[in-house]
């Protein structure tokens, strides 16, 4: 069940993520191994790459199996309409949702009613799946559960 669900991008081919995000520098490097005709730095630098890709899907994995967890855990507090909510926030990440997001925004962009989405929001934020941030007068949700990350790994790193 916990990999049926869909988790933000592919959890087993994160590696074209990080190139993608490191794109500049995968160029570089593989235009210094063509130029000296060495390729050695640009393996090492790859095999970083892959190290990062290869944590990034333990994290990916990880959160599938909390976000399982802690939807078990609320089966019986939360409605189908707050499980909607839920899902739409495991679905887009938490990084789509930065620097939070507001019940009249959620409520917008699901075309649902503002009033039952905040009253759903804040039952969700009394259980723990979500959690609140308010500045002046605006109130912000986010996930509980950290978004999945992975630092990035350099060559000093593995050498």
């Amino acid at each position: 069940m916990v990999l049926s669900r869909s988790v933000p991008g592919h959890p087993f081919t994160p590696l074209a993520p990080v190139l993608l995000r490191r794109r500049i520098e995968y160029h570089s490097q593989l235009d210094t191994a063509c130029r000296d005709r060495d390729a050695t730095q640009w393996l090492l630098w790859f095999a970083a790459a892959s190290i990062e890709a290869g944590r990034l899907a333990r994290a990916r994995l990880e959160f599938a199996v909390n976000r399982e967890r802690l939807l078990e855990s609320l089966r019986e507090d939360i409605s189908g309409r707050q499980q909607r909510v839920l899902l739409d926030f495991f679905s887009l990440g938490d990084a789509a949702f930065l620097p939070g997001v507001s019940p009249a925004r959620y409520a917008a962009a699901t075309g649902r009613d503002v009033t039952s989405v905040a009253a759903d929001m804040a039952n969700l934020t009394a259980v723990g799946a979500l959690r609140r941030t308010i500045r002046g007068r605006t109130i912000r949700y986010h996930l509980a559960l950290p978004s999945p990350e992975a630092a990035q790994v350099t060559i000093d790193d593995i050498l």
